[in-house]
């Protein structure tokens, strides 16, 4: 089977045109519609080449390869964006190509060609580069941690998110937060626990963080629906800025 290309187009009818054009050059095909499916098809089938929407549903473009790059096993898929704003060509801060308004199919199918014959003719990311299945881990700064949950939150992810972030001195502080069915359930950091914990993470502007995908069988100790725990998260960040 040969490799195989994420079509992520929040235009229908574009995606099945450019799935088509790039089916018509043998290549194998996934059409997503919006970010959340995009970030989970990505996840479970590895592919060699994303063509994202800049302006993607719930994850836009921008977002997804983000993800996808601070991921081992995915890191080395190469990302294709397509967008209808003629003006997003201006951009210089995207991780791969762009195809903005007309966009062609055949121009995507090309595109998406010379991307992998660029792949095949890289050498190979060494085996422990893509261990850790389902793994996803990056850095805060690039990827803020209530980002994080929310997008989790949408494609009902369970797991752990482990989070490190260097102190002075060579210390180091550790939070943890556990996730079930996307609904945040547990957190710690330090001595402090629950809500109170979470609201010290998302406070976090710089550090690393790691998700863990694995079965979640601990009690959960936070009530609150998680999007209002991430409503509630920013009310206490822009709390605690404007008194500092």
């Amino acid at each position: 089977m040969s490799a195989l290309v994420l079509i992520a187009d929040g235009d229908q009818r574009r995606g099945q045109r450019i799935a088509e054009a790039c089916r018509a050059s043998g290549l194998d095909c996934k059409l997503t519609s919006h970010g959340a499916a995009a970030l989970e098809a990505a996840l479970a089938d590895l592919p060699a080449v994303l063509v994202a929407q800049l302006d993607l549903p719930l994850i836009d473009g921008p977002k997804l390869a983000a993800i996808l790059r601070a991921n081992p096993r995915t890191q080395p898929t190469r990302i294709l964006f397509v967008s209808e704003r003629a003006a997003a060509t201006i951009r210089k801060d995207l991780p791969g190509r762009l195809i903005a308004a007309p966009v062609d199919p055949d121009e995507v199918a090309n595109g998406v060609r010379a991307l992998l014959a660029e792949r095949d003719g890289a050498t190979a990311p060494p085996p422990q580069a893509i261990a850790g299945e389902g793994l996803v881990e990056g850095e805060l700064a690039q990827l803020p941690l209530a980002d994080l949950l929310q997008l989790f939150h949408v494609s009902r992810e369970t797991g752990t998110f482990e989070v490190t972030r260097e102190l002075d001195a060579g210390r180091t502080t550790r939070g943890r937060v556990v996730l079930r069915g996307g609904d945040v359930i547990a957190a710690s950091v330090d001595t402090a626990l629950g809500e109170k914990a979470l609201y010290r993470l998302l406070a976090w502007d710089r550090g690393h963080f790691r998700f863990r995908p694995e079965p979640v069988t601990e009690p959960a100790t936070i009530q609150r629906p998680t999007r209002a725990l991430l409503r509630e998260g920013k009310r206490h960040s822009e709390e605690c800025g404007r008194l500092a």
